[in-house]
């Protein structure tokens, strides 16, 4: 019945429907539909009534709906009405939202704060928007830390998955001397090319200013033909495996490739992976439940 409740919802004008504790929506296979690690749910949680949350804006549609519910749903039902008070979720956001240092290097600061610089620091500064990528999740910090531990002075970088650009102004400040940052989604894109804009750190402005820092759209490394010293992926793991062959492709002898956005449990897949590809395990960096690892190109 959620798609004919939320088809009515919708019908009454609904400006948005939530569906809560339906374990088995859209869970008809082992597919992973949403790119998720799906949650091992306790006895209790299963036993949980199925909730349809629907939104509106006018106050008069009590009556409808109990007419169309006793005609329509089968089972027992309960239908409650709550007034929520409307708040700016966006600026409720941005209230949380704090300054980060990735390193002791690297520190990204929100673009509405203001952050004094310490002597040895690079600011990163980002106004997410709808991008991945602000510096608080583990995945982000975790690779920023290895991207520091491998990168040379002068280093061509491909950052794949950008976001927010931030590993790209990572990279671009700890020295590289080019680089290019991908992301399938046109909004990261978007995004992180305005974030260009609000950098004020030398070494990124000085790629900026003379093209060495560049945003694109583009699904993973199809065909890029732009050689790189270090290639970073902060994406599911199960979409960085089929970057694997193009990444042996485009790095140099040497050249570091350097993943994250990986669970513990799904380490020794990747890594099973990767042993069918010219790379040396170099190192890992673990936070919490998350892991980034460095491999190096090695000849085959």
């Amino acid at each position: 019945m959620i798609e004919e409740i939320t088809d009515y919802a919708n019908e009454l004008g609904a400006s948005g429907v939530e569906v809560k504790n339906a374990i088995t929506y859209m869970n008809t296979s082992d597919q992973d539909w949403f790119g998720e690690i799906p949650l091992e749910l306790s006895e209790s949680q299963r036993e949980q009534p199925i909730q349809l949350i629907v939104y509106y804006e006018k106050d008069d549609f009590q009556a409808e709906w109990c007419g169309w519910l006793e005609q329509r749903l089968l089972g027992e039902y309960v239908l409650e009405v709550e007034k929520m008070q409307e708040e700016n979720w966006q600026q409720n956001w941005m209230d949380y939202y704090e300054i980060k240092h990735l390193t002791d290097r690297l520190v990204a600061v929100p673009k509405w704060l203001s952050y004094e610089c310490q002597p040895g620091e690079h600011v990163i500064i980002l106004n997410p928007g709808m991008s991945f990528g602000t510096g608080h999740h583990a995945t982000t910090e975790t690779i920023t830390q290895a991207i520091q531990s491998v990168l040379h002075p002068g280093d061509k970088v491909i950052d794949v998955g950008c976001g927010t650009g931030i590993l790209s102004f990572a990279s671009a400040a700890l020295g590289a001397s080019e680089v290019l940052g991908l992301d399938l989604d046109e909004m990261a894109v978007k995004s992180a090319q305005e974030n260009m804009a609000y950098q004020t750190d030398t070494a990124i402005c000085d790629l900026v200013q003379s093209n060495r820092l560049n945003f694109k759209q583009n699904d993973l490394l199809v065909d890029i033909d732009q050689p790189a010293d270090l290639i970073v992926a902060n994406i599911l793991p199960h979409i960085l495996v089929r970057m694997f062959e193009d990444a042996t492709r485009l790095l140099s002898e040497g050249g570091y490739l350097i993943l994250g956005g990986i669970l513990q449990d799904k380490l020794p897949s990747i890594q099973e992976d990767l042993t069918t590809y010219p790379f040396e395990w170099v190192a890992s960096y673990p936070l919490n439940d998350w892991v980034s690892i460095v491999y190096r190109r090695i000849s085959r």
